[in-house]
């Protein structure tokens, strides 16, 4: 696929190549049509910019770039008309969106050994962890910053609020990381901050659900889980299992550390449940309402 071409040399591109690079990811629908000519003008470079762009995305030449645009154009525009052709019956929406996050499923698990080793050692090693979500993705890169949290690893989420935002820019080094985690290509604000938190030394990584987000643009490490859905609505499923099993991945590599934490954890809960439980006043005793009653 040319979007995973270019998120993967994106960052060592030319400003021409870039121009291209951006074109096809934010206008591929056009681009699907035009020749190297008109997509040159486009972007105000030379034809022979655009094929050599193509050569440095791995491509024998133009032709074959713009047959991956098309096949590309040509399957997102199947997967939004199958709804309205198909059965939209419960049970076959049921079984188009759970077949279709099967796959997703089935896609992110090629991301390279790499890149997650290179994402795991960043994470291990990081000062501190800034989480970002964009749209529904804001939820469950809250829940991703608690389980880091909870594995002893300093993790916030910050919110889409610019203040927050800004406060926490401010506090970034070469030491941190920025988490950015989106589902759809609305993620305009999470790459916003990705850059500048790059901009000041710090890491980044994106978790995306389609190459066509900013944020695949501007991380610097790029974990791809697909988003395609059954419906309207973009599939976190993908994206949830990645961050699930990132978080397997840090808490099994210290075994020793994992079973004194679950061990502390064991402990404080049943003192809690205890303290509870001895707190519980019986009801019987409050029948008469002297004792002050419920609430």
């Amino acid at each position: 696929m040319y979007r995973e071409r270019i998120a993967q040399v994106y960052n060592l591109l030319s400003p021409s190549y870039r121009r291209i690079a951006d074109f096809l990811l934010d206008h591929y629908r056009e681009a699907a049509f035009m020749t190297a000519a008109e997509l040159g003008e486009a972007v105000d470079v030379d034809t022979t910019t655009v094929v050599r762009c193509a050569q440095r995305l791995g491509y024998r030449g133009y032709p074959d770039l713009i047959h991956d645009v098309q096949a590309q154009v040509k399957a997102e525009l199947q997967s939004s008309y199958e709804p309205l052709k198909g059965d939209n019956s419960p049970s076959a929406t049921w079984q188009r969106s759970l077949l279709r996050d099967v796959e997703n499923i089935q896609q992110a698990l090629g991301l390279s050994t790499d890149v997650l080793e290179d994402l795991i050692k960043t994470l291990k090693s990081a000062r501190r962890i800034v989480v970002l979500g964009a749209g529904y993705g804001a939820y469950i890169g809250e829940a991703f910053a608690t389980i880091l949290r909870d594995l002893g690893l300093r993790a916030d989420y910050v919110s889409s609020e610019a203040m927050s935002q800004a406060f926490v820019l401010g506090q970034l080094g070469a030491e941190d990381v920025v988490v950015g985690i989106g589902a759809s290509v609305y993620a305009g604000e999470v790459a916003a901050v990705l850059q500048l938190a790059k901009d000041r030394g710090a890491k980044t990584a994106g978790v995306f659900g389609s190459y066509a987000s900013p944020i695949a643009r501007v991380a610097s490490l790029k974990v791809f889980a697909p988003s395609v859905s059954g419906g309207p609505y973009a599939s976190l499923t993908a994206i949830t299992a990645v961050l699930v099993a990132l978080a397997q991945i840090l808490a099994l590599g210290d075994t020793e550390s994992l079973s004194n934490l679950l061990s502390e954890f064991q402990r404080n809960y049943q003192n809690i449940a205890m303290q509870h439980d001895r707190e519980i006043p019986d009801l019987r005793d409050m029948s008469d309402g002297e004792s002050g009653g419920i609430g």
